[in-house]
Order: C-alpha cells, then sequence, then structure tokens
C-alpha cells in the first residue's frame, strides 16, 4: 500500500507498531568517518549489528571501523586511539558471533579479505592471505568457531573452507564443476554441510545453488536460481537467498527451494519476534514486513527516504531502540545521507 493510517498500520505490524504520529526517516550519518575516506562513504554500503543488541558498526574505507550505541546520534571509530585500518577495501559483510556481540568476522572488497575482532573492533585480526573477500559464514554449531567460508569478489571457483579457525585454507571452489560463475555467498549449515551460490556478469557460465554435505569435497546442484546476495538462516533453520525474482526459500537445509516473488530486493533479516524485514531498493519503496515466513509482505512504516544501497545486507534492527536503520552510500566523500534511521514504539 503506498498511503496508509496509522490505524490500520497498527493492526498491519501490532509487534513493531508505529507511532500513532507517524514517525520520518531521520539522516543520522552525522560525524560518521569524516571526510577523508578513499572510498568516500560509498565503502559504507553495509551495516552491522549483533542479534538483540544495539550496537551499530559501519566501515568506512581506509578509514575505520565506526560503531554507534544511539542510533547514529554520535559515531566512534572502534579503534582508541584511531589506528591504520588495516581493512583497505570496503567492507561487505558482518557475522556476528550470537554469543558475543564483540565478536564478529567481516569479509572485505578489493582489498585484504577477511578479518575478525573479538573486542568490538578494537583490534582486527586477518585471517589468512585471500583477497577480494565477499561473504563469509561460520558455522556457529561448534563451540569454538573453528570452521570458516569465505566466498571471494568475482573471482572464479574462489570459495575457501577453514577447519582450524581460519589460521589455513583450502580453496574448496575448486571443486566446483569447471564452467560455474563465482561463488561469493557461502552458508555453513554445520561443519561439513555447506550452501553456496554460483552468479555473476559472465552470462555463459553456470549459474544457481550449490549444496556439499563432505566440506566442499563433491557438490550436487540444487537449484537453477540467480542468487545474487547475503543469504539468511532464520532461528527456525529456514534458509533464504536473495534471487532476481524476489527470494528462494529452503526450508529442508537447501536441498529443495521454492521462488518467492517477495517485494524486496536484497538480503532480509529475522526481528526478534520471529518475523522478516527487508526493503526495496528505490526511494518509491518501503521496508517490508513478514510474518508468514516469506510468503507474504506488509508495507512499515513511511517511504524510504533515499534510494538503499543495492550492495550488501544494507538494513538493521535495534531491539531495544525498536528502530530501523538503512544505509545507502554515495560515491562522493562528503555525501550526507549514507545512514537513516526509523524509530518505532511498541
Amino acid at each position: 500500500m503506498n498511503c496508509w493510517k496509522p490505524v490500520l498500520f497498527l493492526i498491519l505490524v501490532s509487534g513493531l507498531s508505529l507511532r500513532a504520529d507517524s514517525p520520518a526517516w531521520v539522516n543520522v550519518t552525522n560525524d560518521l568517518g569524516g571526510d577523508a575516506a578513499t572510498w568516500g562513504r560509498f565503502s559504507a554500503m553495509t551495516l552491522g549489528a549483533a542479534p538483540g543488541a544495539d550496537t551499530v558498526y559501519v566501515h568506512v574505507g581506509s578509514v575505520g571501523l565506526f560503531a554507534t550505541k544511539d542510533g547514529g546520534a554520535h559515531w566512534t571509530n572502534t579503534q582508541v586511539p584511531p589506528g591504520p585500518c588495516p581493512m583497505d577495501g570496503f567492507v561487505s559483510n558482518f557475522v556476528f558471533d550470537p554469543k558475543d556481540p564483540k565478536t564478529f568476522w567481516m569479509g572485505c572488497w578489493y582489498g585484504k579479505g577477511l578479518f575478525k575482532t573479538t573486542d568490538g573492533g578494537a583490534t582486527f585480526q586477518q585471517l589468512g592471505t585471500m583477497d577480494r573477500g565477499e561473504g563469509v559464514s561460520v558455522d556457529f554449531t561448534d563451540p569454538e568457531r573453528k570452521t570458516i567460508a569465505l566466498g571471494q569478489h568475482e573471482q572464479l571457483q574462489g570459495l575457501f573452507l577453514s577447519k582450524d579457525g581460519g589460521a589455513t585454507w583450502k580453496k574448496i571452489g575448486a571443486n566446483l564443476p569447471p564452467g560455474t560463475n563465482f561463488p561469493s555467498w557461502p552458508l555453513l549449515l554445520s561443519s561439513n554441510v555447506l550452501l553456496v551460490n554460483t552468479s555473476g556478469y559472465h552470462k555463459d557460465l553456470i549459474s544457481g545453488l550449490w549444496r556439499s554435505e563432505d566440506a566442499g569435497e563433491t557438490w550436487a546442484k540444487v537449484s537453477d536460481f540467480f542468487a545474487t546476495g547475503t543469504p539468511t538462516l532464520t532461528s527456525k533453520g529456514t534458509v533464504f537467498y536473495p534471487i532476481k525474482e524476489g527470494l528462494a526459500r529452503s526450508t529442508d537445509g537447501g536441498k529443495t527451494w521454492t521462488l518467492l516473488k517477495a517485494p524486496v530486493a536484497g538480503t532480509i533479516i529475522e526481528l526478534p519476534d520471529g518475523r522478516l524485514a527487508g526493503k526495496w531498493y528505490t526511494a518509491a519503496g518501503f521496508i517490508k514486513i513478514s510474518s508468514d515466513n516469506g510468503d507474504t509482505w506488509q508495507d512499515y512504516g513511511p517511504k524510504l527516504p533515499v534510494n538503499p544501497t543495492p550492495l550488501g545486507p544494507g538494513i538493521v534492527y535495534l531491539p531495544g531502540t525498536k528502530a530501523f536503520m538503512i544505509s545507502t552510500p554515495g560515491k562522493d566523500k562528503k555525501i550526507p545521507d549514507a545512514v537513516w534511521r526509523l524509530d518505532a514504539l511498541q
């Protein structure tokens, strides 16, 4: 619906109802990263927030990793004092440890490929020597977090697996069939079971979704869908991959897939109450909410103020303040509207 009334809206999204005075999107870029970024705020395409936490992270290329604890009113470089930023490209996605919100992994495009922090970004550890990191996945069924997968950006057979926490790596992408497209976005379901997409600009190469039950030694193609971004694994075990037509959904660990022609584009997130949230890519769109595992979607809040990023998972939800934040970076180093917030109350 393109026009909504507060009363109807409260019915549609009762678990995340909006204020009766209809809150608006607010530009909360504020002091994020200054104006010295090599990549400009274009690099702030991806927001990161640990499930259940209100600290939001954004990386600004060659400047640093910034965090906000007040919904974007203030941003602080996580390195105190600020030191050389080892991430010389820009972060494509964040993967947070569900047991420790200060521990997370970051895949980095166009530079050193994979980093880990255990102190909320005060210090960084580079894992491996791969470059052009894109999709990262960690096996959270293992309390020691030893199995990690990394997909490279626009690199044929560029898929790597570590069984020792990132100390050593094996190029399991070499085991994919010849002629496959870029395996950029892996998803570990256990230490041995993983999924990956193959997609990219090579139209003459094989695209689809693949599944392995032996840690990438062999692969079975499970779908022809053209998957293009970060997958989502929900608390109920449902897997979603963003695809050109909307979403691909699997409820059996990636063995079979269903096409959902959902009005969302890109990565979706799971809200604390189990519902799903996503966004459309244009300023004419809305945040979208699904209460039935992606079958149907409803508009949430006022129209998006800007075009959200078509790259990376540029949406987070803050449970403490009950707010959404989106990123919409531009190539101008002084762009004033990289991050926006929409407040809501129950």
